[in-house]
């Protein structure tokens, strides 16, 4: 595959960026983000789904630093 297009939610095309921009086989990966209705970027504090998907968003991304981190220095 030359090309491969994803289509993520908006709030986590910013980690699905930092994964796929690393590709040593020549691919290029297009993120595409997409707005979706259960995700309320604008006051995602105040409801309680989008407070959760934020915090499950924010774990992932450092998990994926942990783990290129780790695999960086070979500990």
């Amino acid at each position: 595959m030359k090309k491969v297009i994803v289509i993520v939610p908006e709030y986590a095309s910013r980690r699905y960026h930092m994964m796929y921009s690393r590709d040593a086989a020549g691919t290029l990966y297009m993120i595409k983000p997409l707005k979706v209705s259960y995700f309320q970027a604008d006051r995602w504090w105040q409801d309680d789904h989008s407070r959760a998907l934020m915090a499950r968003e924010v774990y992932n991304s450092l998990a994926y630093y942990y783990k290129l981190l780790k695999k960086d220095t070979g500990k």
